[in-house]
């Protein structure tokens, strides 16, 4: 009986630990994927800064004429 109450305690504990730890593996997924946009959301904010930049000092070129 001893045995069987020790198992089914470590069976439990087995069941919420596994829990636990799908529920951080889902956390860090979310976390991967909300990096991921945030890099490609930078990168897009520098590649337009970069276009802007240029075409801002060939306009003043221009307007220098």
């Amino acid at each position: 009986r001893h045995l069987r109450d020790a198992r089914e305690k470590l069976e439990t504990r087995v069941v919420e630990r596994t829990h636990t730890l799908e529920l951080e593996i889902a956390e860090h997924h979310q976390t991967e994927n909300e990096l991921m946009l945030a890099k490609v959301a930078a990168e897009e904010a520098s590649r337009a800064a970069r276009w802007i930049s240029r075409h801002s000092a060939a306009h003043s070129k221009q307007a220098a004429r």
